[in-house]
């Protein structure tokens, strides 16, 4: 082309051309399986009887505490990043029945990721397509060691003597670091 300006211009529109339809054509895709583990729904709320388990040989102190936590999906706010993410309030029950504020945690739910934010270290719960033996990093989004995580169950699963259906069991930090520390954890 003898016209620079000419030129530049059909190179800007090609390029808006190219961009919008691959928007278009990610935003038409299926979610990959198991998107669904991580619901991003405004007003659910998940009730969770808690067992924390303080054992100490040197002292001989054994304690167990029994708790109820509840998380509600409030609303939704744009980050950093220009994603629309989840506002998780978390309530602690009280001696008299009712529930106190505990926390404010948030939740980003991708294409090929789920992710929390908890005492503002991002964690990454879960990834996609889920699958029961896929393993990944926990702690790829923070500072902290890395910590595996790894699925070993879809399905339905029982507690408290309710079924529930399409659940992952995401076995999180099965190590025992040395005679003081033993760390096991399921989400």
């Amino acid at each position: 082309m003898r016209n620079p300006i000419l030129a530049l211009a059909c190179a800007l529109a090609l390029s808006l051309v190219v961009s919008c339809s691959d928007d278009k054509e990610d935003a038409l895709l299926p979610d990959p399986a198991g998107t669904d583990l991580f619901p991003v729904d405004t007003g659910l709320v998940r009730i969770y009887a808690v067992d924390s388990i303080f054992w100490d040989d040197f002292t001989g102190i054994h304690d167990t505490l029994r708790y109820l936590i509840k998380e509600k999906i409030a609303g939704t706010f744009i980050d950093l990043k220009g994603r629309s993410t989840l506002r998780i309030e978390r309530f602690r029950e009280t001696t008299g029945g009712g529930w106190i504020i505990d926390r404010v945690w948030s939740a980003n739910r991708t294409r090929t990721t789920a992710e929390r934010t908890e005492e503002n270290i991002r964690y990454l719960k879960l990834v996609f397509p889920a699958r029961e033996g896929i393993a990944w990093n926990g702690n790829s989004y923070n500072i902290l060691p890395s910590e595996n995580y790894r699925i070993v169950k879809i399905g339905n699963d029982t507690a408290a003597g309710a079924v529930f259906s399409n659940t992952a069991t995401v076995l999180q930090g099965d190590s025992i670091g040395n005679r003081i520390a033993l760390s096991y954890g399921l989400e």
